[in-house]
């Protein structure tokens, strides 16, 4: 009898205890003090060897570090990897992240860090970090967004950071959530100072063996829409800057009366040099009804 009553006690009990001392190891993480990643050298207490791991985006950064106390470790977005070859880019973080770091208890994390200086090198491996933060309020605003939303994609991470540190097109950021699509590149546009482009542009991004960056686009796509007075059936082509048809879509297209035409737009320029381009919607007369440029 005794015995199943305290089998049935502890049942009872083990949810309650279960959650007070989840509740304990809260409350304790919350009373650590938090340590910023660029001032832990300043720490004589904990011991820090940050590297690459090699390549320029994503998880490419590497910490190993061990403390005599138990703190937190914070990495604000926006902070900065300085190889020591001053040829290699700089990487920027660009998700804020938070680390238990325990005493006597060795960690190594795998850090994400973003290529900031794209005609540079990418970082080699083994490559040792100094660290630093942004002073770059654009670069900071976009940041702040990507940690804010927890923006995962990591091609769509990289043009945004270029297209503020290296003038890259806003064309070329783009994320399948349409609703953040058009926020992030809302912002991007206030930050620079740019228009919004009509279209996306998907590129390969290419390291050679020197670390060497290079960047191809692939393919061009967007929404086209116009008012249409009149029924018609019209065709679309695309020409370069001389004028010059690289690209003629064979189907032909019947449109009613509408006050808004929508229409889906790709076209791969995979080969194509780079220069203005422009996609023209014509009608069977020839008679042109709608032109869209766009640069590659």
């Amino acid at each position: 009898m005794n015995n199943r009553f305290i089998k049935n006690s502890l049942k009872l009990l083990l949810p309650f205890l279960i959650l007070f001392f989840s509740y304990s190891f809260v409350l304790k993480s919350n009373r650590l003090a938090t340590i910023l990643l660029s001032e832990v050298a300043d720490q004589p207490n904990i011991t820090t060897r940050i590297k690459s791991i090699g390549g320029h985006s994503g998880k490419c950064v590497e910490l190993k570090i061990t403390s005599k106390k138990d703190f937190k470790l914070k990495i604000p977005a926006g902070t900065l990897y300085y190889p020591a070859d001053e040829g290699e880019q700089t990487l920027v973080a660009p998700i804020a992240m938070t680390y238990i770091i325990k005493k006597n208890v060795p960690r190594t994390i795998k850090i994400d860090g973003y290529c900031t200086e794209s005609s540079d090198r990418s970082p080699k491996s083994e490559g040792i970090f100094s660290l630093g933060l942004t002073q770059d309020t654009a670069l900071q605003t976009l940041v702040d967004f990507i940690s804010k939303y927890k923006i995962q994609d990591k091609g769509a991470i990289q043009e945004a950071v270029w297209c503020v540190t290296d003038d890259e097109s806003i064309a070329n950021v783009h994320l399948g959530d349409p609703a953040q699509n058009k926020a992030l590149r809302s912002l991007l546009a206030k930050v620079t100072r740019k228009e919004i482009p009509w279209h996306s542009a998907s590129r390969e991004i290419e390291t050679d063996e020197a670390g060497n960056i290079s960047t191809r686009t692939t393919t061009v796509f967007g929404n086209i829409s116009f008012a249409n007075p009149k029924p018609r059936t019209i065709q679309s082509k695309v020409v370069n800057a001389e004028g010059v048809t690289k690209f003629t879509n064979g189907k032909s297209h019947t449109i009613p009366i509408a006050d808004n035409v929508k229409l889906n737009f790709e076209v791969s320029v995979s080969g194509w040099k780079k220069g203005n381009y422009s996609v023209i919607y014509y009608d069977t007369e020839g008679v042109e009804i709608l032109k869209k440029e766009f640069v590659i």
